[in-house]
């Protein structure tokens, strides 16, 4: 969209140009840029919310192992397999998908202040 906005930025799709109407391209592209930008702000915003809230969870939990768990999946968003393999050990993906979802489940709800 930025690249539009310029006007020595051309598209070439080597369709015809219709002459008829009015437009106002720029205007029109710098508006929604602005949005999205707008947009991106808040969205970025929100999720720095939401890490110090997950954050603020899981430095509250107790089980060492599980604190290590919660971090790799919630906060570096790794897969359950990838976070089998940096755990190590004889730990598959499921068993560390059930554990976690059995700490959870003993805390009573996720979103929990306890920590367990």
């Amino acid at each position: 969209m930025e690249a539009a906005v310029h006007p020595e930025a051309q598209v070439l799709t080597g369709m015809p140009h219709a002459t008829g109407g009015i437009s106002d391209k720029t205007c029109g592209l710098g508006t929604a840029i602005a949005f999205l930008k707008d947009r991106i702000r808040e969205l970025e915003e929100e999720s720095q919310q939401a890490e110090s809230e997950i954050s603020t969870y899981i430095n509250a939990v107790q089980d060492e192992r599980m604190r290590t768990i919660f971090y790799l999946r919630f906060l570096r968003c790794l897969t359950w397999g990838e976070v089998a393999a940096t755990i190590g050990g004889k730990n598959t993906e499921k068993g560390i998908q059930n554990a976690c979802y059995r700490y959870l489940k003993s805390c009573g709800a996720v979103g929990s202040d306890e920590g367990c």
